[in-house]
């Protein structure tokens, strides 16, 4: 089958970061700050003393709302693994976006799909993703990068005929994702400065021209 060494690729890359974080699955455990989780009332998903500072002090609506729903759940230290499951699940998601902008880039042409597939799991093998995962009260930082990610590849579908309906996409889904978490959001746009490589070997200009407003734009957002 033609596509069969993607497909054993696409099998064993989750396997790999799976086992990575695999840790963070077995183990009985929360981070010191998650702590907290286990000292508040629970009258309500929001009564915890951290979503009123986030949702009106320090202007993180979407961000208190993605904390209550990860914490509100947990009421025994043991039930943090199946919040850390739901996060590693995520991350796989954003792998799977990643991947999927690298190709609407033409990084995965470029430098081929294993070394592309390399570059994705390099970064989200980091020890900033590693917080993410292993550190619950972090996990807002995880859901602003994947709705980042979103943006920027509504974002790249952007032409023709369909380019006004994925920019306001696009637009909406950055804000979200500064409403959760601005610096996290900021995160994706790094990797898509990677696009520029495959720049020098195109002639498009209108190309080259709308990668740099786009990566402009989120930079000054």
């Amino acid at each position: 089958m033609k596509n069969s060494p993607l497909i054993a690729i696409g099998i064993f890359f989750p396997l790999v970061i799976v086992l990575v974080y695999s840790p963070a699955l077995t183990t009985t455990y929360l981070y010191h700050d998650d702590w907290s989780l286990f000292f508040w009332d629970r009258s309500s998903p929001l009564s915890h003393p951290i979503t009123p500072m986030l949702f009106y002090e320090i202007g993180r609506p979407i961000g208190a709302m993605v904390y209550a729903a990860l914490v509100y759940p947990i009421r025994d230290i043991a039930h943090g693994a199946f919040v850390r499951g739901f996060l590693l699940i995520i991350l796989l998601f954003c792998c799977w976006v990643l991947w999927k902008i690298f190709q609407r880039l033409g990084v995965v042409k470029r430098v081929g799909r294993l070394p592309a597939l390399m570059m994705i799991g390099t970064a989200f093998l980091t020890p900033t993703f590693q917080t993410y995962i292993g550190y619950i009260s972090n996990g807002i930082d995880l859901i602003a990068v994947l709705l980042s990610l979103l943006a920027a590849e509504q974002m790249l579908r952007a032409e023709g005929k369909i380019y006004t309906a994925c920019f306001l996409k696009a637009v909406f889904l950055e804000f979200l994702a500064l409403a959760t978490y601005p610096p996290a959001a900021m995160v994706p746009w790094i990797f898509l400065m990677i696009g520029f490589w495959d720049i020098r070997e195109k002639s498009d200009k209108v190309f080259m021209n709308r990668n740099m407003v786009i990566c402009a734009s989120m930079g000054i957002a």
